[in-house]
């Protein structure tokens, strides 16, 4: 019998995507996950739609923005990178976040944090 993985979207707005901070993000995170956590599968790549049953995941982590409401997406995680236009009060109270230090971390005072520094800050297709 086959495990069933657990299943991550890694992924952002289309414009997004084509970002040094995401694919840092992302396909970093992806390589990770590939080499290290057999029992996960993690995709890059677009939301799925809002109504197809037929994809369901247990975790996103949205890149630079905050995603749509949609139970198909699991567990919201919010990359902030270097996004400093997320405000706190617009995110669900229980989306976490992802943020690049403790001084941003502490602009979403409600929010559950993680700190994952950002190591392509001065990537040129920034």
């Amino acid at each position: 019998r086959s495990e069933e993985k657990y299943k991550i979207l890694c992924s952002a707005q289309v414009h997004t995507m084509t970002w040094g901070s995401y694919l840092a993000r992302c396909n970093t995170f992806k390589r990770w996950v590939d080499q290290c956590a057999h029992s996960v599968e993690l995709t890059l790549g677009k939301l799925p739609g809002k109504e197809d049953e037929s994809v369901q995941y247990n975790a996103t982590m949205y890149v630079k923005s905050i995603p749509p409401v949609q139970e198909n997406l699991g567990k919201i995680f919010i990359d902030v990178v270097d996004s400093f236009g997320i405000q706190a009060s617009n995110v669900p109270e229980d989306y976490e976040i992802i943020t690049q230090n403790e001084f941003q971390s502490d602009l979403f005072p409600d929010h559950k944090t993680h700190i994952v520094e950002h190591w392509y800050n001065c990537d040129p297709t920034d």
